[in-house]
């Protein structure tokens, strides 16, 4: 399968789980309060930046290993905060989510993405 239809399929994965995430927060505190846009803008958020790199660029390994990361710990997050919350204090990891996302797991993301790539084409032209 070619790196950039794995991107795709790992970035839109990621973005549908965020969604299940974003509606399952809504329906917890619907009719607490009408600012939906917070926890959307910090939980969906982060899935823009893979998706207009996808949409911009020719990386197909940075923009897939990135997601993966990302889509791991998106993952972990939602377990950790909806599924099994260990402290009231739970939902405070999707403060720092986003942050984490982008300055750190998308970046080493795409140096492990570029790293496979040239190693691909290095023993390619051997």
């Amino acid at each position: 399968m070619k790196p950039r239809r794995i991107a795709a399929i790992v970035t839109a994965f990621g973005t549908f789980v965020a969604i299940v995430v974003v509606v399952n927060v809504i329906a917890q505190y619907e009719g607490q309060s009408s600012n939906y846009l917070f926890p959307i803008g910090l939980i969906v958020g982060p899935w823009l930046a893979p998706i207009l790199l996808f949409s911009i660029s020719r990386l197909g390994w940075q923009i897939a290993c990135g997601s993966m990361l990302m889509l791991l710990y998106e993952l972990m997050t939602a377990y950790a905060v909806l599924l099994e919350p260990q402290n009231s204090t739970a939902g405070l990891d999707y403060l720092a989510k986003p942050f984490v996302q982008l300055c750190l797991l998308l970046p080493i993301g795409a140096a492990v993405g570029w790293l496979l790539e040239k190693r691909a084409t290095a023993s390619a032209s051997n």
